[in-house]
């Protein structure tokens, strides 16, 4: 089946390429529930899918197996979505998960209150394939951007620490942002990051001046004018 998303420079495919096939933990206390979806996630042959009967099951899975997307029934009888959603957040799932709630229920309030939790969608019961299959390519594409993302930093940083040299990055209003070299610290003896390059490193330059009007106009190449 193809993954690809055409208006995106880089596909899902290249994505679980880069960070693994992504976990799934579908939770719902019903088994006939828990059959019908997760036959259909199973034919989805690039995930890997857990399960979990219930909120109790479903804290311990999230903190053992940190998945990737967690498809959560609103209406349970041992512990109700929502409860679920909020144990979640309080032990930190929320920073490694992502959370679409899949229901039948139709209430306005419960909508908002979950989205407010840290829900990302939800799927109307009973689910449409075609709709659930997008919104599951979706939310899973964000989530290993996210882990590409924080890998090329990691990545970045290691690299910048072993560099004998002051290496670091700037933004377009000339604030410095990580990853900042460990070696720009023993330069400026202290931690530059936060500081605006114009009051750090160019504060001798006068409003008005040749030196400072050439160096904004360097920036503006480089950033582009708004």
């Amino acid at each position: 089946m193809e993954i690809k998303d055409q208006q995106s420079e880089i596909s899902l495919e290249e994505l679980i390429k880069q960070c693994g096939n992504p976990k799934i933990l579908l939770v719902d206390d019903k088994q006939e529930n828990i059959k019908v979806i997760g036959t259909f996630l199973k034919s989805l042959n690039w995930i890997q899918l857990y399960v979990a009967l219930g909120g109790q099951e479903a804290l311990k899975a999230a903190m053992e197996y940190y998945p990737d997307l967690i498809i959560l029934d609103l209406n349970m009888t041992d512990m109700n979505g929502l409860e679920t959603l909020k144990r979640l957040r309080i032990l930190g799932a929320l920073k490694f998960s992502t959370v679409i709630f899949l229901t039948a229920d139709h209430s306005k309030e419960n909508r908002l209150e979950g989205l407010s939790l840290g829900c990302a969608d939800y799927i109307q019961k009973p689910f449409d394939q075609e709709e659930l299959l997008i919104k599951i390519n979706y939310h899973v594409k964000m989530r290993l951007y996210e882990k590409s993302l924080l890998k090329t930093l990691s990545d970045t940083k290691s690299l910048l620490n072993n560099l004998s040299q002051s290496i670091f990055f700037i933004n377009k209003k000339g604030f410095i942002i990580p990853p900042v070299s460990k070696y720009s610290e023993n330069i400026f003896g202290k931690d530059i990051t936060g500081e605006n390059i114009f009051n750090f490193l160019f504060y001798n330059l006068r409003d008005g001046t040749k030196e400072l009007s050439d160096l904004n106009t360097v920036f503006s190449i480089i950033f582009g004018s708004d």
